[in-house]
């Protein structure tokens, strides 16, 4: 086995390891790529493979995080190893590479993920001093024989009791549009619960964001009234346009919560899919978001693995201790 940093050239190796760590979560190369292109090169990144026989059989990375808003020395890790390889040492060998390069840094809190299902994960983290603090459900929808909601024309027409339309982004009519879209994204991205705040962005990063491959602008469900943007929905397709969507963002803003938007949205959102012939939705929400897990419960998506997120500070760490760090971001990695 041979352990290096990550070149560009292993980006399809990567994608190959992550869809078959996370079948339920495909990516396509392309969506890949717009995500390699789209890091800020301002923030902290370091990434490293194991491979064998050219083949990747793992990939880490270590991220100072720069889309949320938390304390000073806050880092992003995570360790993935093929599920053909696991119990060999390999997340274990990387996992200490990435230790050699917190001990250049000046770094207080570390944050990773596992599923509910990685019973291995959960108890090397608990191990290492890491403490579970958030829960996200996914579920999935067939829509192979999907049947409406019982509800589901009641919902529409409660819309239309309140003159709230229903629309995609490129029907709206509206010279301001674009601008009205980033601040109800931004709104309801900063509003949706969390362990760790959002930091919302600039129109130009926002923007960045919406180049991906993955993601249609115009095809974005809308819920207006009055010219004022209340809601929206939107799939994501990062597997590719004949793959699973994936539900990236369902909200209302905070004054207009429980007056059925976000339930119309979603049964509005899931027919459109029906109509394109995608075969399957999933979404992820947080465990304290009950109004969309009730929107989910009507509709029929069923559970899939659940994602932990875990959180560790520098003096619970298990061997990442480092009282006189050397600066802040160092310009040094370990080979």
């Amino acid at each position: 086995m041979i352990i290096r940093r990550f070149e560009k050239r292993d980006l399809a190796g990567k994608v190959e390891l992550m869809n078959a760590c996370y079948p339920n979560w495909p990516s396509s190369l392309e969506d890949a790529l717009h995500r390699q292109k789209s890091l800020r090169n301002d923030i902290y990144y370091q990434a490293f493979v194991a491979e064998e026989e050219g083949k990747l059989i793992a990939f880490a990375y270590l991220q100072s995080l720069d889309h949320y808003i938390v304390e000073q020395g806050s880092y992003g890790l995570d360790v993935k190893v093929h599920p053909e390889q696991r119990s060999k040492g390999h997340g274990r060998s990387l996992y200490e590479l990435l230790l050699a390069q917190l001990k250049l840094l000046k770094w207080n809190k570390l944050h990773t993920e596992c599923t509910d299902r990685d019973t291995v994960a959960q108890d090397w983290l608990q191990r290492l001093g890491y403490k579970h603090i958030e829960s996200e459900f996914s579920s999935k929808l067939d829509l192979a024989n999907y049947t409406p909601p019982a509800d589901h024309g009641a919902a529409m027409a409660r819309m239309e009791e309140q003159n709230i339309r229903l629309l995609t982004y490129g029907e709206l009519d509206d010279p301001d549009k674009e601008e009205k879209l980033w601040r109800l994204d931004e709104q309801i991205y900063y509003d949706m619960p969390s362990a760790v705040e959002y930091k919302k962005v600039s129109l130009e990063r926002w923007r960045k964001r919406w180049k991906s491959p993955a993601r249609f602008q115009e095809k974005i469900l809308l819920a207006e009234r009055d010219g004022e943007l209340l809601g929206l929905t939107e799939l994501g397709f990062h597997a590719g346009l004949n793959a699973n969507a994936m539900i990236e963002t369902t909200g209302t803003l905070t004054p207009y919560r429980g007056k059925g938007i976000a339930t119309a949205l979603k049964y509005a959102s899931i027919d459109r899919a029906v109509a394109e012939g995608v075969p399957a939705v999933v979404t992820g929400n947080a465990e304290g978001n009950e109004a969309i897990l009730r929107i989910n419960h009507k509709l029929c998506f069923q559970p899939l693995p659940t994602w932990l997120f875990y959180a560790c500070t520098n003096e619970d760490h298990e061997g990442g201790r480092d009282e006189k760090p050397q600066k802040e971001e160092p310009t040094q990695v370990v080979d």
